[in-house]
C-alpha cells in the first residue's frame, strides 16, 4: 500500500474544509474527504501533505500539526493556518467549509469524522 498524508484545515470559525472526489476516475469517486495523496520518493509525509493541499486546492498551508499515523501508511495532519483562494484541482469537483453539527449531510470517507473531531481538538 502507498503510503500518504492528508491535511485537515480549520477556518477561524471551526469549520472544517472537505473535497467532494471526481466520479468515477478515483478511489473514493463521490465521497467528501480532506485535500492529500501519495508520497513522491523521498518525501517526508509533512512535506506531501503540503504540496497535495497546493495541488487539489491551490491553497499554502504551515504549521501543520501531526493527528496520528494510521498503520505506518497514511499520516494525518491539521492547521488553521492557511491563504490562498480555493481553486480545485481535476480530482475535485466541489469544496465546502463545514461545522461539525453539518459533518453528517456529507457522504465522508470512513473514519473520516473521527479524525476531524481529533483534530479539532489540536
Amino acid at each position: 500500500m502507498e503510503r500518504a498524508a492528508i491535511a485537515i484545515i480549520f477556518n477561524d470559525k471551526d469549520e472544517v474544509l472537505i473535497l467532494e472526489r471526481m466520479e468515477p476516475q478515483r478511489d473514493w469517486s463521490g465521497y467528501w474527504g480532506f485535500p492529500g495523496g501519495a508520497l513522491t520518493w523521498g518525501e517526508e509525509p509533512w512535506d506531501a501533505a503540503i504540496r497535495e493541499t497546493k495541488e487539489e486546492t491551490n491553497l499554502d498551508v504551515w504549521r501543520l500539526r501531526r493527528v496520528r499515523r494510521e498503520h505506518n501508511f497514511l499520516d494525518v495532519y491539521t492547521t488553521r493556518t492557511f491563504e490562498g483562494d480555493i481553486s480545485l484541482s481535476f480530482e475535485h469537483i466541489n469544496y465546502a467549509w463545514v461545522s461539525l453539527d453539518e459533518l453528517d449531510n456529507y457522504k465522508l470517507i470512513p473514519g473520516s469524522k473521527v479524525l476531524i473531531e481529533e483534530a479539532i481538538i489540536l
